[in-house]
């Protein structure tokens, strides 16, 4: 039961500690495709901000980053990812799907991200998609 106790102590600690990173993620659906596009997000919105726990900006910049694969460019034509923790922008409040970016990591080493290999959209026709 001591054992127990200090365990859930332990990820209680680490839940309270925990910043909060918000994404707020857009799309642009493929022609005839929205809802099933805009379906990701609460109420099949085509905008929405969703929250995660994370411990430092590099991490909430990390899960921004890892959020930008599109796998349906077939159904989603295009998704942006923007980001802040606990309330603070980060990347200026820019696109993190748009270009390659640079972050501080945990560890304090400078760490590079690289765009998906289907962006930009715009070099498809506005009623294309893949």
């Amino acid at each position: 039961m001591k054992k127990f106790l200090i365990t859930s102590l332990m990820l209680s600690s680490t839940y309270l500690f925990a910043g909060q990173c918000d994404l707020t993620f857009s799309r642009i659906a493929c022609k005839g495709k929205e809802i099933e596009s805009y379906s990701k997000c609460p109420e099949g919105k085509k905008t929405c901000t969703l929250s995660y726990g994370a411990t430092s900006k590099a991490e909430c910049a990390n899960l921004s980053v890892s959020n930008c694969v599109n796998g349906r460019t077939d159904i989603t034509k295009y998704k942006s990812v923007q980001a802040a923790f606990d309330g603070q922008v980060i990347n200026n409040g820019d696109d993190f799907c748009l270009k390659d970016q640079t972050f501080l990591a945990a560890d304090g080493t400078s760490k590079k991200y690289v765009k998906s290999v289907n962006y930009p959209y715009v070099s498809l026709p506005s009623d294309q998609c893949n």
